[in-house]
């Protein structure tokens, strides 16, 4: 991964801690940017925001191609503003879901003012 893809994930890093792990870490599992077995031990965190934390500490170490599949991967969960925040630096939409850390999401309709 490049330097720069690195110190994106670095800057983003508590935005991306809300993105829905589960579905990332199966996709990411799926087009083979990740093992099975790094799979199941990010499935081993109880929460969200610890699977997240796993998966980002991951990333870097994955490849010249990680970060592209990472944001591909997001933007096929439909995770579109985390993909927009990273790929465009729009900062404007915030995640439409916080995720809970109990594994439970709760709605969120507010949008942050530039």
């Amino acid at each position: 991964m490049e330097q720069g893809h690195r110190d994106l994930l670095r800057r983003n890093r508590v935005s991306l801690l809300n993105a829905n792990a589960a579905i990332l870490l199966d996709h990411l599992y799926a087009v083979n940017v990740i093992t099975k077995q790094m799979m199941e031990e990010g499935f081993s965190f109880k929460t969200n925001t610890d699977q997240m934390r796993y998966l980002l500490d991951l990333l870097p170490t994955r490849g010249p191609t990680a970060f592209w599949q990472f944001c591909n991967s997001l933007k096929e969960t439909k995770q579109d503003w985390v993909y927009r925040l990273l790929v465009y630096g729009d900062e404007v939409l915030t995640s439409p879901v916080q995720v809970v850390d109990d594994g439970q999401y709760a709605e969120e309709k507010t949008t942050e003012q530039r």
